[in-house]
């Protein structure tokens, strides 16, 4: 996510994962990613927003 312009498909990779088992056994990095996801997506990403909701 240090990209200055990501594709969507990372950004939507970068979310399921940080959003998903690894988030939960990683949270602070996670969180981390999520954020930077969070500035990169599109307005109302349903993928992102579960992620923050921790359904992924």
């Amino acid at each position: 996510m240090d990209a200055r312009n990501p594709s969507e498909s990372k950004v939507e990779l970068v979310t399921e994962i940080c959003g998903g088992t690894w988030g939960v056994e990683h949270p602070a990095l996670a969180l981390t990613r999520l954020g930077k996801a969070a500035g990169r997506a599109d307005y109302g990403s349903v993928t992102l927003a579960n992620a923050f909701r921790g359904r992924t």
